[in-house]
């Protein structure tokens, strides 16, 4: 019996783990998520790849 309690305990501990994590990254999902690479850009004089650019070339 205390074999499986220690091993409930430690799954447990493992879901409780995942659901901090998920609490701190919820706001992905409250709202809207920008990128702006215009400083790195910059900085490095570099040209980005749209999204659609990039997956019509990973697929064509």
């Amino acid at each position: 019996m205390q074999t499986i309690l220690g091993s409930t305990g430690s799954i447990g501990k493992l879901l409780a783990k995942d659901l901090i994590e998920f609490n701190e990254m919820s706001y992905q999902w409250e709202s809207e998520y920008f990128l702006d690479s215009s400083k790195f850009e910059n900085e490095f004089n570099f040209k980005t790849t749209s999204y659609s650019k990039g997956i019509d070339s990973y697929f064509n």
